[in-house]
């Protein structure tokens, strides 16, 4: 197994416990009948996990046994896949530390946990709340503070949207609107013309 961390894997990138457990990883893998040998086969899927987000980066990938177990194959096999992962760059290890999801140079995932910028400024959308930088966070509430009174009087639920928004999305149009505070309603069906005494209406001919 090898050892060293990918080279842009800096010191600290396993923030927490993120391991992905044998059985799930199992359940998300293709049928195992197909293309020889298979530890190529295995390693080819994982990649492909990677790529399109359903696996996130920087995740503990399950010990070699287990997830051999939970495939019913052999640990040789999944360790020649986790090895052609590392070299591929799809992965690195650190020693008692596991094996973990990476990216090679100048790949981005396409999935759910695309990447919005370069290595060092990558935001991982697999997490529910990035954290926010504390001069960022004071500069919006001295920006927005201002205008907190003139929504103190209102529930703050506009079923509608917001009245500033609806403002600008209207002034937007090409043709002379203004924000509506209903929405828009209906044509009303056409009123049947009265027919004279004597004669049947078209539609009863």
């Amino acid at each position: 197994m090898t050892d060293a961390p990918a080279p842009h894997s800096p010191e600290g990138r396993e923030r927490g416990d993120r391991t992905l457990g044998s059985r799930r990883l199992a359940a998300m893998l293709p049928d195992p009948t197909g293309t020889r040998p298979a530890y190529r086969r295995l390693a080819r899927a994982i990649a492909e996990l990677i790529l399109d987000g359903r696996i996130a980066l920087h995740v503990r990938l399950p010990a070699e046994r287990e997830l051999a177990a939970a495939l019913n194959t052999s640990p040789a096999t999944v360790t020649a896949g986790y090895d052609l992962l590392r070299e591929g760059g799809y992965a690195y290890s650190r020693q008692g530390a596991g094996t973990w999801t990476d990216l090679p140079e100048g790949r981005t995932p396409h999935g759910v946990t695309r990447l919005l910028g370069p290595e060092d400024t990558a935001i991982d959308l697999a997490r529910a709340a990035p954290g926010l930088p504390a001069e960022a966070l004071s500069d919006a509430l001295a920006r927005d503070a201002p205008q907190l009174a003139a929504h103190a009087h209102t529930p703050g639920y506009h079923p509608y949207g917001l009245p500033d928004l609806r403002a600008a999305v209207a002034s937007t149009r090409p043709w002379p609107t203004s924000p509506s505070t209903s929405p828009p309603r209906r044509p009303s069906p056409p009123t049947p013309r009265p027919v004279a005494p004597g004669r049947s209406s078209p539609s009863a001919r």
